[in-house]
Parts: C-alpha cells; structure tokens; sequence
C-alpha cells in the first residue's frame, strides 16, 4: 500500500490484500479475520453505529499490517 498514488486505490489494494489473507484454502490469519468477520457482523446487526464501524476498521489494519 505504500506505492499507492490516492486513498481510493490504497483502499482497493488493502481490500483485495484483506480477502487474499482470510479467504479459504490457506488462511493466513484464522483468529484475525474470524475477529475481523465478528466485527463485519456486529457492525451490521447494529446499523452501522460509529463505535462498531471503527472497530471493524481496527480489525481490518491488524490483518493489513500483518
């Protein structure tokens, strides 16, 4: 991510980064994205609340920078 030229593009390569770390066969970091998959549902079981999309942001910069 750090050659990236714009946010939007560092967004791009973080979340296909992020998907080719938890996706099966080999997942990289089992406990880190099952956390991370935690968060994506409580964030949306809660409607999106700021506490828990920050969370879900947290989460997915541990398996970023991993």
């Amino acid at each position: 991510m750090t050659n990236a030229t714009s946010p939007l593009n560092a967004a791009t390569i973080a979340v296909k980064g992020i998907v080719l770390d938890c996706s099966p066969p080999v997942v990289k970091y089992p406990l880190k994205c099952a956390m991370l998959l935690g968060s994506i549902a409580i964030a949306v079981a809660s409607g999106g609340s700021a506490f828990s999309v920050a969370m879900v942001i947290g989460q997915a910069k541990t398996v970023i920078m991993d």
